[in-house]
């Protein structure tokens, strides 16, 4: 394109006309009127095609605009306005929850570990007996903690503390009842285990969005 590309429209059909009257004297006018014409409708679908960008560019911030003041709205409506003794009793029951997920994760995981350890002195039922038993004290800690600090938090917090409590607790009878020789033993303890971490990930963060949308006032 080289220098032509920095020129206007007329420019160049200027450039042209002086060109072909040195080269054509009089027939240049008629070449000069066809470049012009020609010129004009690019110049006009140049314009257009501008304004249509224009439009476009203005169009898609309005849509951005939109979707942040949806977002800020969000925002703003999920704020909750509580007192001081308030969200330090609910922040307590929260870390006192999390403390007891943490002791039954670990003791459910323990059930049908991937790479097992057995004493060859222990029988298998007295193994089985010890790890469930293991089990039962982290489970009834979290579950009466959970229960009896019901009312004190929000329903989709405690929504998410009881999905762990039930997959550990099918985990539990999993474990009580079937026999490593059962074709999907195996195959469910690993899917148990990778629903448990889920569970668990899934109710810290209903925990931490709890906590950030607490104004205290």
């Amino acid at each position: 394109m080289g220098i032509l590309a920095y020129m206007s429209i007329y420019e160049v059909v200027s450039l042209v006309y002086s060109e072909l009257i040195k080269i054509s004297g009089p027939l240049a006018v008629v070449w000069v009127g066809l470049l012009t014409l020609v010129g004009n409708r690019i110049a006009n679908k140049e314009a257009q095609r501008r304004e249509i960008g224009l439009a476009n560019l203005k169009a898609s911030f309005d849509v951005q605009s939109l979707e942040l003041k949806a977002r800020l709205d969000t925002s703003v409506h999920r704020t909750v306005l509580v007192d001081k003794v308030q969200f330090e009793h609910e922040y307590q029951i929260y870390k006192e929850a999390w403390g007891y997920l943490f002791a039954l994760k670990q003791a459910t995981l323990k059930l049908r570990p991937m790479f097992d350890s057995i004493d060859p002195k222990e029988s298998k039922e007295a193994r089985k007996e010890r790890r469930l038993g293991a089990l039962r004290e982290p489970f009834d800690k979290a579950l009466e903690h959970i229960e009896k600090h019901k009312p004190f938090v929000p329903q989709e917090v405690h929504t998410s503390l009881a999905a762990v409590l039930d997959k550990c607790y099918g985990e539990f009878i999993d474990y009580q009842y079937l026999e490593p020789t059962d074709k999907e033993y195996w195959k469910e303890a690993g899917k148990n285990r990778d629903e448990l971490i889920l569970l668990i990930e899934a109710a810290c963060t209903s925990i931490r969005e709890r906590i950030a949308a607490v104004r205290v006032g």
